[in-house]
This record gives structure tokens, sequence and C-alpha cells, in this order.
């Protein structure tokens, strides 16, 4: 069975400012996994010590290409790998492509021959590399959308695919469906609800709905459920709580 999993950087703002401190504060509230998104200046025995003291997983970190000067890539990405091996992190994921709002296939090209360039950088050092999702991903080019040339034209083996569920349902598209579609490719799933005006809201409490892509994950190799929030009623802690709540009422934490 998939295990639920916090996305840090839904509390960002507590780990700016105290990274240990967040980590703990996971763990306490019940979250057996954490994906990180940046380390705030901590050293590698501060997180590993604290990962030890809560038992939790560090299951992935976000790294964001430098789209602005990608001749540096190789480097910074050198860097991020490093830290990852040390921790025992498995899984880089870059997070998002500044994709154009009506993209063409030269873009398209470019996109995958950068990703493709960190995927076998990452590769290469023993860990895997994944492409998280976002709405312009969604947008057809020539009849196929942007994720669909991403997929098809880097192997399985180099890349994965971090599947968003609520930018999925904002693009117009069925979350069930695309993981489906993506089955075997898709380890790490982003449990994302919206709720009013389509603002991120607490897992449950908004219109996505996530049975069916719930039945269409426990066939599809999905290894950890993700929660991640970026706008908040209360406080992100106690949105945290709520979305575990949510899991934990279905078994599923």
């Amino acid at each position: 069975m998939a295990k639920v999993a916090l996305h840090l950087a839904m509390l960002r703002d507590y780990a700016q400012k105290d990274i240990l401190g967040t980590i703990k504060r996971a763990g306490e509230m019940g979250y057996p996994a954490v994906e990180f998104t940046g380390y705030f200046g901590a050293k590698v025995s501060e997180i590993q010590k604290v990962l030890t003291e809560c038992g939790l997983e560090a299951i992935a970190s976000h790294y964001s290409i430098n789209w602005q000067d990608l001749k540096n890539m190789g480097k910074e990405l050198a860097r991020e790998i490093d830290y990852a091996q040390q921790l025992g992190i498995p899984r880089i994921i870059t997070p998002w492509a500044p994709l154009q709002e009506n993209p063409d296939i030269d873009d398209v090209n470019h996109l995958i021959s950068i990703i493709e360039k960190a995927a076998l950088q990452v590769n290469a050092a023993g860990l895997q590399f994944g492409y998280h999702n976002h709405v312009s991903d969604l947008i057809l080019v020539n009849g196929r959308t942007v994720l669909d040339y991403l997929m098809q034209r880097i192997p399985r083996e180099l890349l994965f695919l971090e599947l968003d569920l609520g930018w999925v349902y904002m693009a117009g598209k069925s979350p069930d469906e695309l993981i489906r579609t993506y089955s075997g490719r898709v380890p790490l799933i982003h449990f994302r609800d919206l709720g009013r005006q389509r603002k991120d809201t607490e897992i449950g409490n908004g219109i996505v709905g996530f049975d069916r892509a719930f039945k269409e994950a426990a066939s599809a190799g999905v290894e950890y459920y993700i929660v991640t929030q970026e706008q908040f009623g209360a406080s992100p802690i106690e949105s945290a709580e709520l979305s575990l709540l949510y899991f934990k009422n279905r078994g599923l934490a």
C-alpha cells in the first residue's frame, strides 16, 4: 500500500527559519515520509539526525533548474546530487518548466533536450529523475500534450512523472485517466485539492475528487501519496494536519 508523505514546501515559511524543527513537526503530525524543496543551509548530518529521531523517510527532493543559466546546470545539479546521495534521498525532481502560454514544437523540443540532459546526469549518479507537471504541461501542441511528448521521447528508465492531481484537474483533464495513461511511471503523486475560486484547500475539502484516482493508483505502481498545498485559509500546519486526517479516515495512513 502506498504511504502518505508531506511536501515540505507546504511549510516553507517555517522551513526557511527552522528546517530541522519543521521536519520534526512533520513527524509529530504522524507523516511517515517527507519530500524536500531545499535544505536552507542545514548540514546533512543535522537533517539525518532529525529524520532518524522522527522515523521519517526522505523520499525525494525538488530541484529547480535555472532556466536562465543553463550552461551552469551541470555544476548546480551535481551539488544537488551530492547532497541527496549523502542524505540517502533516491529521487530528484524538477518541479516546473517555463513554457510559453502557447508553446510550439520548438519549445517542446527544447524542454525535452534539457530534461533529458538532467535525467542522464542524475541517473548516472545512481538516482532517479522525475518531472512534476503543471497546467502548462497539458497544453496541446500539434494535437498532443507537452507531457505526452516528454514522456514518450524520454525513456522510462531515465524519467518518471510526479503527477499533480490538482493541476491535472485545473487543465480540464481527468486525474484517474492520467494515472492510467502513465501507469508504471508515476511512483509519486501530488494530492492537491481545490476549493472556492479554485484556490488550494485541504485534501478532501475541495472539488477534485480522488475516489477513482485511488483505484487507478493501486494498479499503477504508485508508492507515495504526497500532500501539497500553497494557499491556506488558516495555518499551513493546520492544513497539513487536516489533510493527513483525510488519509487516516480512509485507512491509508
